[in-house]
Protein backbone atom coordinates (compact mmCIF):
# COMPACT_ATOMS: atom_id res chain seq x y z
CA UNK A 1 0.00 0.00 0.00
CA UNK A 2 1.20 3.52 -0.62
CA UNK A 3 1.47 6.59 1.54
CA UNK A 4 2.54 10.12 0.71
CA UNK A 5 2.24 13.62 2.13
CA UNK A 6 5.09 15.33 3.95
CA UNK A 7 2.59 16.62 6.54
CA UNK A 8 1.76 13.09 7.74
CA UNK A 9 2.57 12.32 11.39
CA UNK A 10 6.02 10.91 12.11
CA UNK A 11 4.65 7.45 12.96
CA UNK A 12 3.66 6.94 9.31
CA UNK A 13 7.28 7.33 8.19
CA UNK A 14 8.44 4.31 10.25
CA UNK A 15 8.68 1.31 7.88
CA UNK A 16 8.14 -1.18 10.73
CA UNK A 17 4.85 0.48 11.70
CA UNK A 18 3.75 0.46 8.06
CA UNK A 19 4.64 -3.24 7.71
CA UNK A 20 2.71 -4.14 10.88
CA UNK A 21 -0.46 -2.55 9.42
CA UNK A 22 -0.15 -4.23 6.00
CA UNK A 23 -1.60 -7.66 5.36
CA UNK A 24 -1.40 -10.37 2.76
CA UNK A 25 -4.96 -11.27 1.71
CA UNK A 26 -6.08 -14.66 0.44
CA UNK A 27 -9.55 -14.31 -1.05
CA UNK A 28 -11.06 -17.17 -2.99
CA UNK A 29 -7.88 -18.03 -4.88
CA UNK A 30 -6.87 -14.40 -5.38
CA UNK A 31 -4.08 -12.79 -3.36
CA UNK A 32 -3.21 -9.18 -2.72
CA UNK A 33 -2.34 -6.52 -0.19
CA UNK A 34 -4.59 -4.69 2.26
CA UNK A 35 -3.93 -2.25 5.05
CA UNK A 36 -5.48 -1.55 8.41
CA UNK A 37 -7.57 1.65 8.45
CA UNK A 38 -9.26 1.02 11.83
CA UNK A 39 -8.80 -1.77 14.38
CA UNK A 40 -11.50 -3.84 12.65
CA UNK A 41 -11.30 -2.69 9.00
CA UNK A 42 -8.89 -3.33 6.14
CA UNK A 43 -8.81 -1.43 2.85
CA UNK A 44 -7.82 -3.23 -0.35
CA UNK A 45 -8.53 -3.30 -4.08
CA UNK A 46 -11.82 -4.74 -5.28
CA UNK A 47 -10.06 -6.98 -7.81
CA UNK A 48 -8.31 -8.76 -4.91
CA UNK A 49 -11.59 -9.82 -3.26
CA UNK A 50 -13.91 -9.97 -6.29
CA UNK A 51 -13.92 -13.78 -6.43
CA UNK A 52 -14.31 -14.28 -2.66
CA UNK A 53 -18.12 -14.14 -2.86
CA UNK A 54 -19.36 -14.80 0.69
CA UNK A 55 -16.37 -16.92 1.70
CA UNK A 56 -14.17 -15.66 4.55
CA UNK A 57 -11.02 -13.85 3.49
CA UNK A 58 -7.76 -14.79 5.24
CA UNK A 59 -5.93 -11.65 6.39
CA UNK A 60 -2.29 -12.33 7.39
CA UNK A 61 -0.42 -9.62 9.29
CA UNK A 62 3.16 -10.13 10.55
CA UNK A 63 1.71 -10.59 14.06
CA UNK A 64 -1.13 -12.98 13.25
CA UNK A 65 -3.98 -14.08 11.03
CA UNK A 66 -7.57 -12.88 10.99
CA UNK A 67 -10.69 -13.61 8.97
CA UNK A 68 -12.70 -10.91 7.24
CA UNK A 69 -15.70 -10.38 4.99
CA UNK A 70 -16.33 -7.70 2.38
CA UNK A 71 -18.27 -4.82 3.91
CA UNK A 72 -18.30 -2.22 1.09
CA UNK A 73 -17.22 -2.18 -2.55
CA UNK A 74 -16.56 0.61 -5.03
CA UNK A 75 -15.97 -1.38 -8.22
CA UNK A 76 -15.58 1.74 -10.37
CA UNK A 77 -12.57 2.89 -8.31
CA UNK A 78 -11.36 -0.67 -7.57
CA UNK A 79 -11.71 -0.33 -3.77
CA UNK A 80 -13.07 -2.66 -1.10
CA UNK A 81 -13.46 -2.30 2.65
CA UNK A 82 -13.23 -5.48 4.71
CA UNK A 83 -14.48 -6.04 8.26
CA UNK A 84 -12.34 -8.30 10.43
CA UNK A 85 -14.13 -10.82 12.66
CA UNK A 86 -12.14 -9.41 15.59
CA UNK A 87 -10.23 -6.14 16.01
CA UNK A 88 -6.44 -5.97 15.79
CA UNK A 89 -5.01 -5.00 19.21
CA UNK A 90 -3.22 -1.63 19.25
CA UNK A 91 -0.14 -3.39 20.65
CA UNK A 92 0.13 -5.39 17.39
CA UNK A 93 -0.59 -2.72 14.75
CA UNK A 94 -2.01 0.76 14.41
CA UNK A 95 -4.18 1.85 11.48
CA UNK A 96 -2.43 3.73 8.70
CA UNK A 97 -3.60 7.23 7.91
CA UNK A 98 -5.11 8.05 4.56
CA UNK A 99 -3.78 11.15 2.81
CA UNK A 100 -6.23 14.03 2.75
CA UNK A 101 -4.47 16.19 0.17
CA UNK A 102 -3.89 15.56 -3.54
CA UNK A 103 -0.46 14.20 -4.44
CA UNK A 104 1.82 16.80 -5.99
CA UNK A 105 4.20 16.01 -8.81
CA UNK A 106 7.62 15.23 -7.35
CA UNK A 107 6.20 14.23 -3.93
CA UNK A 108 7.88 11.26 -2.26
CA UNK A 109 5.90 8.07 -1.66
CA UNK A 110 6.52 4.79 0.13
CA UNK A 111 4.82 1.51 -0.57
CA UNK A 112 4.72 -1.91 1.03
CA UNK A 113 2.96 -4.89 -0.41
CA UNK A 114 3.05 -8.50 -1.44
CA UNK A 115 3.68 -8.71 -5.19
CA UNK A 116 3.59 -12.16 -6.76
CA UNK A 117 7.36 -12.02 -7.28
CA UNK A 118 8.04 -12.08 -3.52
CA UNK A 119 5.47 -14.70 -2.47
CA UNK A 120 4.91 -14.44 1.29
CA UNK A 121 7.68 -11.87 1.77
CA UNK A 122 6.66 -8.24 1.69
CA UNK A 123 8.46 -5.65 -0.37
CA UNK A 124 9.18 -2.05 0.74
CA UNK A 125 9.55 0.37 -2.19
CA UNK A 126 9.77 4.14 -2.57
CA UNK A 127 9.81 6.75 -5.30
CA UNK A 128 8.57 10.12 -6.48
CA UNK A 129 5.28 10.91 -8.20
CA UNK A 130 5.97 11.65 -11.87
CA UNK A 131 2.51 12.61 -13.14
Amino acid sequence: MTSYNSAMPERSADPELMKAACALLDAGGSRGTGFLVSPERVLTCHHVVRSADDAPILVSFPHGQYRARVELVDAEHDCALLRLTQPVPAADARPLLLATEPAARGAAWEGYGFPAATGQAGLLIEGRIQD
